[in-house]
């Protein structure tokens, strides 16, 4: 989870450098892609707990059936 955070954070941060240094932008632009960039690394961070949650269904679906699995 750390190397996930420490990437994530860095891609949130040269994202707000990478706008700031193509030229001209006002607030509305840096908050309007912080926003979508923290969107993006709230989906990210959800990948762990589905995965979790489908090795948990794999598990109860095979103390039900344990012989079809």
């Amino acid at each position: 989870y750390s190397l996930t955070w420490i990437t994530l954070s860095g891609v949130l941060i040269a994202s707000v450098f990478f706008t700031v240094s193509s030229g001209p932008s006002n607030a509305g632009h840096v908050i309007t892609i912080v926003m979508y960039v923290f969107g993006f690394i709230e989906s990210i961070l959800t990948f762990p707990l589905y995965y979790q949650q489908l090795i948990l269904l794999h598990d109860i679906a095979q103390r039900l059936n344990p012989e079809s699995i």
